[in-house]
């Protein structure tokens, strides 16, 4: 009986995490629960995340509504690799079509991480679900006919979404324009010139006697 009990909340903690990427795909997060009114509060925006992305607040809301409340959402076993080693949780079934639309998500599948952390025991899925409050991202990684995929969301609020936005692109006007360089030119008229003018090359003389008296003869050659 303890061992089910277990069991069953591992496999709702994998659940819960496969439901949220629904969320980032268009799907609806779920509806609060009659039994608690707060009519002050004013109901959220129906406005839809931002691509690859999940509200805050309906992590938030996933996480209060408790980890079984995924279990009718998709059926999900233990699996294990041919050696007998864990490897996660096999998807066998996707309940509601339409809550699942969008997520690349299918029966076959295997997950075998949640946020980086290994989903064997139930401490660990519930440190995860636990942890979806404060984290900034859900990353759900998952093997699909022996390749591994992975499944990844910002998790944000309205605030952080517009602000991540990327910043409009500053007009031409507003960048500073270098000035181009100054292409070299003739000389100043005012400039001083050198009044020497360039030496030619001087000339070798050979010195030798004519046969029947000296002499000498010039010979220019360039060096």
């Amino acid at each position: 009986m303890k061992a089910a009990i277990v069991r069953r909340g591992v496999i709702s903690g994998v659940a819960c995490a496969l439901a949220l990427s629904a969320f980032g795909c268009g799907g609806s997060a779920p509806e609060p629960s009659s039994a608690v009114s707060e009519p002050s509060q004013a109901p959220a925006p129906e406005v839809p995340p931002p691509k690859g992305a999940l509200w805050r607040r309906d992590v938030d809301q996933t996480v209060d509504r408790g980890l079984g409340y995924f279990l009718q959402r998709l059926e999900v076993t233990p699996s294990f690799a041919p050696n007998g080693s864990f490897q996660g949780f096999k998807i066998l079934e996707l309940f509601d079509e339409g809550f699942w639309q969008g997520v690349d998500l299918r029966p076959g599948d295997v997950v075998t991480r949640v946020n980086g952390q290994s989903i064997e025991r139930e401490g660990q899925a519930y440190e995860v679900f636990q942890s979806l409050k404060q984290a900034p991202a859900l990353s759900v990684q998952f093997l699909r006919d022996g390749q591994s995929r992975t499944l990844d969301y910002r998790i944000v609020t309205p605030g952080e979404a517009a602000s991540g936005a990327p910043a409009p692109s500053a007009p031409a006007s507003s960048a500073p324009s270098s000035a181009p360089a100054p292409k070299a030119g003739p000389a100043p008229s005012g400039a001083p010139q050198s009044s020497n003018p360039p030496k030619k090359p001087a000339q070798a003389k050979l010195s030798f006697t004519r046969k029947g008296g000296p002499g000498e003869r010039s010979i220019s050659r360039a060096p």
